[in-house]
């Protein structure tokens, strides 16, 4: 069971289809594409794994679209038989487009409800870095309604300690936008130095070296090491 949930869904030649051939706003066209493909799949897939994996695309196709109101019953439809364990990425990943799709009408109530599940799932996720997207949605939410951040700042702390961010908890809020900021910053350095072009090693090595002088969050300085270790060893 739970290898079907990491196995491929939408092949790579659909995903391209629907990013090139179609803008957001075409949001109609890609339903039916999903829908067409799927129809030659459903049978190789377990019942309750591809009813998650399948409301969830059409979920994400109305959430690209803003279409919120529309996207909300198909996420609730996709994590309605998910367990954490299941899937822990699809699981928190579903959730958060919950929180945020009814945070962007206005439903807070609802909002809460998913942070309040999401956050007592916390321990299932198998990263720090989901923990944090999930709080992350949630101050979003406080910052839009005024509350008061209104959990154990403990969690906030292993995030901290997994990651290797510089330690601060003297504000909830504040500290989770801070290492929200922090870590967007450097993974998209990070995703800058991955996604370059042909450059020789020596080149390759000193820029990784130079990034991880630079980055203050630990857990990219630890796998700047191992692509250091990794580029040495292809030589």
């Amino acid at each position: 069971m739970k290898e079907q949930f990491n196995r491929e869904f939408l092949p790579r030649e659909i995903v391209l289809k629907l990013v090139r051939d179609f803008g957001a706003e075409q949001f109609e066209q890609k339903i039916n594409l999903i829908k067409d493909y799927t129809r030659t799949i459903k049978s190789s897939f377990d019942s309750r794994v591809f009813k998650t994996r399948y409301n969830n695309e059409i979920g994400f196709i109305y959430w690209e679209a803003q279409q919120y109101e529309s996207a909300i019953p198909f996420f609730r439809k996709a994590i309605e038989n998910l367990n954490p364990e299941d899937a822990p990425f699809l699981y928190f990943h579903i959730i958060g487009l919950l929180i945020r799709c009814n945070r962007h009408i206005n439903n807070y109530s609802a909002s809460f409800t998913w942070v309040d599940r999401a956050i007592n799932n916390l321990d299932a996720a198998e990263s720090s870095f989901q923990r944090l997207n999930i709080l992350g949605e949630y101050t979003d939410l406080l910052n839009e309604t005024n509350e008061k951040f209104d959990y154990d700042p403990k969690m906030i702390l292993q995030i901290i300690e997994d990651l290797g961010f510089p330690k601060q908890i003297y504000n909830p809020k504040e500290t989770i936008d801070s290492m929200r900021r922090t870590n967007k910053i450097w993974n998209r350095k990070l995703s800058e130095i991955e996604l370059m072009g042909k450059t020789d090693k020596d080149s390759l090595i000193s820029i990784y070296i130079q990034f991880k002088k630079d980055c203050p969050i630990k857990w990219y300085c630890g796998y700047a090491d191992e692509k250091i270790k990794r580029i040495k060893n292809n030589s």
